[in-house]
């Protein structure tokens, strides 16, 4: 659900860009239970990047990871298992900013 976000969102990117977003978003919500290693937090991307693409939801062009138009609504559908989570944090983001 992570790196369907991160893509949907921020998208295309690099491994090293989804790794660094992903550091950003698992930090913003402290309260959330993420199944990702944090000692090993590359090796979880990657796979959700070649689980994805194996299912032909992102294709890898150049290096850069892009969610494929027609499948999107597959990859939204990872994505809304954090939603919840990531629109409270970023709520709380907003507020904390102002």
């Amino acid at each position: 659900p992570i790196v369907s976000w991160i893509l949907l969102h921020d998208g295309p990117l690099t491994l090293s860009d989804v790794q660094s977003r992903a550091t950003v978003l698992v930090q913003s919500i402290p309260h959330a239970h993420f199944h990702m290693p944090p000692d090993d937090q590359l090796h979880a991307i990657e796979v959700g990047l070649r689980q994805l693409t194996d299912r032909k939801l992102l294709i890898c062009k150049n290096g850069a990871y892009a969610p494929v138009p027609h499948r999107r609504a597959l990859l939204e559908f990872y994505a809304n298992s954090i939603r919840h989570l990531v629109t409270r944090s970023e709520d709380s983001l907003s507020a904390s900013a102002k």
